[in-house]
């Protein structure tokens, strides 16, 4: 048992001071640690009216031994009473400080939130800050090795009705992020195509309807279009995946398609003559 849980179990009094919460135990924890993995919202109320503001992005980003600062520790154990007591105290500047620090493993609050799947935490965290900053915190949250944008990590991890994140950002972001492809060169949409997953065909409906406009009610086919003729490192598009699979869904293909339908028969037919890598179509 860590010695500031045994510490700070309920009924033991402490008195919140900067020697106190600056304190680390053998294992770099302090005790902000401790209140952010035990959800202790009353505890952080306390910190914030007794340690002087310039100080708490310091207290924030304590890390532990193994880099964990108490954000980490918060969005792993899904604790929002402490994560809304925090976020609603501090700064636009210093959320994105907080939510991009970095443990030894190089993972972020935010790409924990996305990794485990916790859609509610993702977009509390993301909304917490100005428009204008959402991009930047995707782009900022986009695992430079693999080339795995946040949308990429979404749709692995299985989150559903995945436009309600998309629709925070401008349409042109929108289309910038549906369009971006991993190392592999395969889009969030050929990850939501994948054999096996489930809600195929919601998913990418969802996908592609984030494109479109909901207030006049347009759609735009000619973006949905683009993010279907993308192929990846095999020179695959969607439609070479949908085709490839060993038991064929004509119900993901038609979602496809009916996206599509308004597109010219050229189109249409440039889509489906895509070649792979192998010189094969979709058709073949």
């Amino acid at each position: 048992m860590s010695y500031w849980r045994e510490t700070l179990k309920p009924g033991v009094f402490f008195d919140i001071t900067p020697a106190f919460v600056y304190k680390g135990d053998k294992d770099g924890c302090t005790p902000v640690h401790q209140f952010a993995k035990d959800d202790n919202s009353d505890a952080m109320e306390e910190v914030f009216g007794k340690i002087p503001d310039d100080q708490w992005i310091k207290l924030l980003t304590a890390q532990d031994r193994d880099g964990n600062t108490p954000m980490h520790e918060a969005v792993r154990a899904k604790n929002m009473n402490w994560l809304e007591t925090v976020i609603g105290q501090v700064t636009d500047d210093q959320k994105m400080t907080l939510y991009l620090c970095e443990n030894e493993k190089k993972e972020t609050s935010l790409s924990i939130s996305l990794c485990c799947g916790y859609k509610e935490i993702f977009q509390f965290l993301l909304t917490s800050l100005e428009p204008k900053s959402y991009m930047e915190l995707f782009d900022a949250a986009t695992d430079k090795e693999r080339k795995l944008t946040p949308l990429h990590i979404a749709v692995q991890n299985g989150f559903t009705k995945i436009s309600e994140i998309l629709r925070l950002l401008q349409p042109d972001e929108r289309r910038q992020l549906l369009s971006m492809q991993d190392r592999m060169g395969r889009t969030a949409l050929h990850l939501a195509v994948a054999e096996g997953r489930k809600n195929r065909i919601n998913d990418v409906k969802d996908l592609l309807r984030s494109l479109d406009d909901r207030k006049s009610g347009q759609s735009r086919e000619s973006w949905k279009l683009e993010i279907l003729n993308i192929s990846d490192a095999y020179g695959q598009t969607i439609l070479h995946c949908i085709a490839n699979e060993t038991m064929r869904s004509a119900p993901l293909l038609k979602a496809c398609i009916d996206e599509i339908s308004n597109t010219s028969k050229e189109q249409k037919a440039k889509l489906f003559a895509s070649k792979d890598t192998n010189k094969c179509t979709a058709l073949h």
